[in-house]
């Protein structure tokens, strides 16, 4: 494949997804209207057809193992969010795209010996799994926050989002959903840190209903938290991927991560 017809393909490719992901609101929002006006209880403002938490919905494109160039190609084509998950490699990418205004979200598990770098080379984390780490994010960001980190820019309020474990596999990181409310208590006292909601990674699964109950759960704890903490700056739920982002619209999902329907297969 050239360089060129690669370009093409990333272009085309989130232009496909950012049509189904219209596509798909539509459709909730002309669902939750007809629920609504059947009747508006709020059971029905609740469900999983409601309208989207937050809207415009974001697309993060996961640019993981792919070249400096095709993160590049998505920006020309107006993707500006972009997630990563290896630390090495992310750094020297936000290094050698230092002259975009790029938002980059770290989305893999994040050791603590690792919080340092990145809370100077990222806008959001959205893997925060431990107290512990979070409160090294939030002094390490103090550290930064009020002068020029070394990729020029002066960085604000380091953005994060809670990673849950909804489906309770044994070994996944993320905290457990009961734990959530007493969690997010404790982060929301931290300086430095902005907690904006919540992400997971449900459990692959080939039935359809078991996937979607994953998802239901999620935008239902979200909304508990919202009740009943009410923070600041609640306004994302994170999850759904290339191969699931249909069941994760419908369970109300605000962020999606795509890598490989935007990118290709990974090198």
């Amino acid at each position: 494949m050239t360089d060129q017809q690669s370009q093409d393909n990333i272009q085309n490719n989130l232009e496909k997804i950012r049509q189904q992901v219209a596509e798909h609101i539509a459709q909730r929002n002309s669902q939750a209207d007809d629920d609504l006006g059947k009747n508006a209880t709020a059971s029905n403002i609740s469900s999983p057809t409601a309208s989207p938490i937050i809207s415009p919905l974001g697309i993060l494109a996961v640019s993981k193992t792919h070249s400096p160039d095709k993160v590049e190609t998505a920006y020309q084509a107006g993707q500006m969010d972009f997630g990563e998950n290896y630390m090495q490699e992310a750094v020297a990418k936000v290094a050698a795209l230092k002259h975009l205004p790029l938002c980059w979200h770290f989305i893999g598990h994040l050791q603590s010996n690792k919080a340092r770098l990145a809370a100077e080379n990222f806008d959001w984390v959205q893997s925060v799994d431990s107290l512990k780490l979070a409160r090294k994010l939030s002094t390490y960001r103090g550290d930064f926050k009020d002068a020029d980190s070394e990729h020029g820019k002066q960085l604000k309020l380091l953005n994060i989002t809670m990673q849950i474990n909804i489906s309770r596999e044994d070994g996944k990181h993320g905290i457990a959903p009961e734990l959530a409310e007493s969690f997010c208590q404790e982060i929301l006292s931290l300086p430095n840190i902005k907690l904006r909601g919540l992400m997971a990674i449900p459990e692959a699964t080939d039935d359809p209903d078991k996937q979607q109950g994953y998802f239901n759960a999620m935008r239902k704890l979200f909304q508990d938290l919202k009740k009943s903490l009410n923070p600041p700056d609640w306004d994302t739920l994170s999850m759904g991927m290339s191969g699931d982002m249909t069941a994760a619209l419908a369970g109300g999902s605000n962020m999606l991560r795509i890598g490989t329907a935007i990118f290709g297969t990974r090198p």
